[in-house]
């Protein structure tokens, strides 16, 4: 395989792109093939192994030994946000690109964002589109979802999942976003929906985020990650994320996001778990509110 020699300038910023991989050996060689043959050259790699009991680190190993600008860090499985985290602290770049071991980038799309945030200086983030590769039958279907606002809160407090939701992988980020010892990911938050965690706290720091229309990113669906699962458990989780955010949420907002949230989980994924499922790990004022909007809806169903 051909690889595009990297020449490193003290001209060009210098980018850090944190992989975490978890028991992924049939898909990480491509992330990081991914990265080498970007068209923008002056970038570390910093791939954390969360853990594998596969032949991840091997596979690793072969491409830290060829560039010095590969490191390769294995820790203890603490999840993807701890990983994610761990990548943030060892990074030197100026900007930071995450990466999740199964999915990967296209040839430019670091350069362009580059570009494109030297001549926005204004903006903190950019994003582009993203396209969902089904392994188990090589389609390729790309996103769809509305650009959000420069000042984006509302978007994605009110149309997370419904017009509005990127991946973190589509999007380069300018590292002066998070104060000196602070990590972006929130490691106190355990479940699914991290994503929609992540883009609200950025958000709630009043970051400016741009977007460019071109297809940067592919995001992997197989058997053995969260995306390619049922529809089970998802309730659950945004009911999880939905009380996590609350918590970070003025007073403006904190009431409307519950009912609109709430809302949309029971429009979307309506059954009797929903009813189970509101009585569990919310405190007082969050299960009254929902309790309302139940009744209002079983209301209006008469």
């Amino acid at each position: 395989m051909n690889f595009i020699k990297k020449v490193s300038s003290s001209l060009q910023p210098l980018v850090s792109i944190i992989i975490t991989t978890f028991n992924q050996e049939k898909y990480i060689e491509e992330a990081i093939v991914s990265v080498i043959q970007q068209s923008f050259t002056n970038w570390e790699l910093i791939i954390i192994d969360d853990g594998s009991t596969d032949q991840t680190a091997l596979v690793c190993d072969l491409y830290v030994k060829k560039d010095a600008s590969i490191k390769y860090v294995y820790q203890k499985n603490s999840g993807v946000s701890a990983a994610r985290n761990l990548g943030f602290h060892y990074s030197n770049g100026d900007f930071i690109q995450f990466l999740d071991g199964d999915d990967y980038l296209s040839q430019d799309k670091i350069a362009r964002q580059i570009e494109f945030l030297e001549q926005h200086s204004n903006l903190d983030v950019c994003y582009c589109n993203f396209v969902h590769y089904f392994q188990s039958t090589g389609n390729f279907i790309p996103s769809n979802h509305i650009v959000v606002a420069e000042n984006p809160l509302e978007d994605f407090l009110f149309r997370w999942d419904r017009s509005v939701g990127t991946t973190i992988h589509s999007a380069l980020f300018k590292k002066n976003i998070w104060e000196k010892n602070e990590l972006p990911f929130p490691e106190d938050y355990k479940h699914r929906y991290e994503d929609w965690v992540f883009w609200v706290l950025i958000a709630l720091k009043n970051k400016t985020i741009g977007y460019q229309d071109f297809i940067g990113a592919f995001y992997r669906i197989h058997n053995a990650n969260f995306t390619s699962g049922t529809h089970q458990n998802v309730p659950q989780h945004i009911f999880h994320a939905m009380f996590y955010l609350y918590g970070k949420l003025t007073e403006k907002y904190r009431d409307r996001f519950i009912q609109n949230n709430t809302e949309f989980i029971i429009t979307k994924y309506a059954n009797e778990r929903i009813l189970e499922m509101r009585n569990n790990s919310f405190n007082g004022k969050v299960k009254n509110t929902i309790r309302r909007i139940l009744n209002r809806i079983n209301f209006l169903k008469k």
